[in-house]
């Protein structure tokens, strides 16, 4: 594995990291970090933590991440993301794509009926226009500059507000000149559950089983 990317485990303490075992045997050497932030302690915080994840990783960023990773890119997955392929083998986008690449976007024009785009109006109206979805933010590819930028206190009291994470980190990505993209081979990383088929090979979310 080349020093291309490092990757972070997004997680909970209560949740661990249950598809670290795969994904290190599919791909020695690849730096990986996790961050488990606390457990929530009732069900109104878990679904605070749930909808504002990109809290998380922007505390992750500022605590640790902008000085322990080395590389310009970062791998950020979801515990639930079962992985294992060698992610050099086409399952991750080219080092050219930078700011944010994710399984799927979202646009305000060809998908209005996305139910998230009701809380554009929680954005700064400066913001509204560049409104973008990243779905899910179970699986991201984030551009060191992205993550940079979103930690400046410019953006603190938005990140301060109840706004879905799918949409106000792209949109605050987008409107700073970044690109949001989606990535095909990423296409299993979705958000309903449902039965991962036998002998599956790839990336896939979610699975909130522990696999042998």
């Amino acid at each position: 594995m080349t020093a291309e990317f490092e990757m972070v485990w997004m997680t909970t303490e209560a949740m661990g990291v249950p598809h670290a075992q795969a994904m290190a045997h599919a791909n020695p050497g690849l730096i990986t970090h996790v961050h488990a932030a606390p457990n929530a302690a009732s069900e109104k915080e878990r679904i605070q933590a749930w909808r504002n994840c990109d809290r998380n990783l922007l505390d992750w960023w500022r605590q640790h991440g902008s000085e322990e990773v080395q590389t310009d890119r970062v791998l950020v997955l979801e515990w639930d993301v079962f992985t294992n392929v060698n992610l050099l083998d086409g399952w991750v986008p080219p080092a050219r794509w930078k700011g944010i690449v994710c399984p799927a976007i979202k646009s305000p024009v060809l998908d209005p009926g996305w139910p998230v785009f009701a809380e554009i109006d929680r954005l700064p109206r400066e913001l509204r226009a560049w409104a973008i979805g990243a779905v899910p933010f179970a699986a991201m590819m984030v551009s060191r500059e992205v993550l940079d930028q979103i930690a400046l206190p410019i953006w603190d009291e938005v990140f301060a507000s109840d706004i879905f994470c799918e949409l106000r980190m792209p949109t605050i990505a987008r409107a700073m000149g970044h690109p949001v993209q989606s990535f095909r081979p990423w296409s299993d990383v979705q958000v309903p559950g449902r039965q991962m088929p036998a002998g599956f090979q790839g990336m896939w979310h979610p699975e909130k089983r522990r696999l042998a």
